[in-house]
């Protein structure tokens, strides 16, 4: 796995730049093969950050028992690398 750290936000950038990221990040991994990553992840700030890499192909990392929901995502790098472009 790759972590990805933070990204900002910038409510005047063009819809889509940050799922393009996403996709950017998981191309530029792929090419690391001395490593053997597979996958990305990264820990979203807020629920709304949580339902937003959902659907974009993140999943959620089980919690510690009895902790919160958390918030540390992960997902394959196919599931990114398949994707041309983001609409969400």
């Amino acid at each position: 796995m790759a972590l990805i750290g933070y990204m900002g936000r910038d409510d005047n950038a063009p819809k889509g730049l940050g799922a393009a990221l996403i996709v950017d990040a998981a191309r530029r991994v792929s090419r690391i093969t001395a490593l053997g990553i597979w996958g990305l992840m990264l820990d979203a700030e807020n629920d709304g950050l949580v339902a937003w890499y959902e659907k974009i192909g993140f999943k959620r990392a089980r919690p510690l028992k009895d902790g919160p929901p958390s918030k540390l995502m992960y997902g394959p790098l196919k599931s990114f690398l398949r994707c041309q472009s983001y609409n969400h």
